[in-house]
């Protein structure tokens, strides 16, 4: 049975998954209650997302191993990953039924609950929680989420800045405090924050893309612009979302024509996107295709009408 695990192992190292799997199976069949081929061969299902797989394998596991009460925060989680809310409900529910004071299971009830749109309940939960557990900082990244998703941009900044304390290493805190800073008009607080992402993460392509953007938007270190971007397009070349980022730097630069046909192929790997299609409209008019500024203007409005700037372009 190790023997087999072991080879599973270095099959699933080398991404040949199916080797990996076919391995975990013989392992399972000489020694049925050996986990660790069972925890390996869930592991590749989600890797690969097989969540069909996966949901089976967590079932599998549970039967075997019932007392095992991570498995039902995975099985949970797998469900939220399908959508299937009120079978995460029940997972999760059931370690907390087990044990009350779990974190696992109370921090997927909330999660499960934010997703409902219960998030002021979701909040009770977490807030509660941080009484007795204020350094996991596990509870730190949902309530963050949570007050983001409610637009209590300060609260999301303490909870956020609690996490950053807690794990000094962890990338997600420092890039959600610049999402909420840019978002709340506090571009310098934004941008150090990035920096702090690709400090501790030279390979984020968001973050990278993130600041370019950024830098851009506002017209200032434009080469480092253009260099930060490439950067997030080395490690995902097909991103529509970045492809946009680039473009946008040459015409802040000043150099429309070399925008044009990076906005195109943005929008065939991005597909319809009303920040997009105003960026399209931009560079358009100033080559002069007034007509088509105007279609990419339209177009940009159609997908988010809420957009005054765009209007006032159209007045042009």
């Amino acid at each position: 049975s190790y023997l087999y695990f072991n080879l599973g192992i270095m099959y699933a190292k080398l991404k040949k998954y199916d080797l990996a799997v076919d391995n975990f199976d013989k392992a399972i069949s000489l020694d049925p209650d050996y986990i660790e081929p069972y925890l390996a061969q869930v592991l590749i299902y989600e890797i690969e997302g097989r969540l069909v797989e996966c949901v089976d394998a967590y079932k599998r596991i549970k039967e075997l191993f019932p007392e095992r009460l991570e498995t039902y925060y995975d099985l949970g989680s797998a469900y939220l990953k399908m959508g299937r809310l009120e079978d995460a409900a029940l997972e999760f529910q059931y370690i907390i039924d087990k044990d009350p004071l779990s974190i696992e299971g109370h921090i997927g009830m909330a999660r499960t609950l934010k997703i409902k749109g219960d998030t002021d309940e979701a909040i009770s939960m977490l807030e509660k929680l941080a009484e007795t557990e204020k350094d996991d900082a596990r509870i730190w990244v949902f309530l963050g989420a949570c007050y983001f998703q409610k637009k209590e941009y300060e609260k999301s900044i303490t909870a956020y800045k609690r996490l950053t304390d807690l794990r000094p290493a962890f990338t997600v805190g420092y890039f959600y405090l610049a999402l909420i800073y840019d978002k709340t008009e506090r571009r310098d607080l934004a941008k150090e924050n990035l920096k702090v992402v690709i400090r501790l993460d030279p390979e984020d392509a968001e973050a990278l893309n993130y600041l370019g953007y950024i830098y851009a938007e506002d017209g200032e270190n434009l080469d480092e612009a253009e260099e930060l971007i490439k950067r997030a397009l080395k490690i995902e070349p097909e991103s529509g979302a970045y492809i946009d980022s680039l473009a946008w730097v040459y015409y802040k630069k000043g150099d429309p024509n070399k925008a044009l046909p990076l906005l195109e192929k943005a929008i065939k790997l991005h597909g319809k996107d009303p920040v997009i299609y105003d960026h399209l409209g931009d560079v358009h008019y100033a080559i002069s295709n007034k007509e088509k500024a105007r279609e990419a203007w339209e177009e940009s409005l159609k997908l988010d009408p809420n957009q005054p700037a765009v209007k006032e372009k159209l007045k042009k």
